[in-house]
């Protein structure tokens, strides 16, 4: 199949922002841009746009390396050396992109962007003898979904636990840990 470089990473770059971006490319737009002025019959094309996604919908969904996604270039049929190099080179400079775009559009509700914390001790006051408690303070900060737009923006919650809020606060974390680990098992 005759396409140069130049009208292969076009036509990547097209298959990207269809499959992961959500922009409307329809099939006929790429035919005529890419395979039309090549030469190439109709039938072959639309197999050769197909193999294309294929390999660029595995790599993504797997989030291959630049290595993995060589490999399965190999396998793909219909594929030349210099089609599965320059594959291989756009996976490399897409892949991080590609794995944001599919994260956010996987995340529908609100989710935890940051947490701070901190221990302080309220030192005794003359007229206070028992004041040297630690208070945990603790940040949150939230990040909207991928929803409608006009989505809440971020959103930062600040409280404070007492030790034996934070004792309890802990010993639910380990309880999810432990049904985390033997889930895994």
């Amino acid at each position: 199949m005759d396409v140069t470089g130049r009208q292969l990473q076009g036509l990547l770059s097209a298959l990207c922002k269809r499959r992961f971006y959500g922009e409307s490319i329809s099939t006929e737009t790429l035919l005529e841009a890419v395979y039309t002025p090549a030469g190439v019959e109709e039938e072959d094309a639309v197999s050769h746009i197909a193999s294309l996604e294929a390999v660029l919908s595995r790599a993504a969904d797997a989030n291959m390396d630049p290595a993995d996604v060589e490999t399965v270039a190999a396998e793909t049929p219909g594929l030349s050396e210099a089609q599965q190099e320059y594959l291989v080179r756009f996976w490399q400079a897409e892949r991080g992109k590609v794995h944001d775009a599919m994260q956010k559009q996987a995340t529908w509700s609100s989710h935890l962007g940051h947490l701070a914390w901190r221990i302080d001790v309220q030192t005794a006051a003359r007229d206070e003898a028992e004041r040297n408690e630690p208070t945990a303070i603790l940040e949150l900060k939230t990040k909207p979904g991928h929803s409608s737009p006009g989505a809440a923006s971020n959103r930062t919650l600040r409280f404070e636990m007492r030790r034996e809020q934070l004792g309890d606060l802990l010993g639910e974390f380990k309880k999810i840990e432990d049904r985390v680990a033997s889930m895994m098992k």
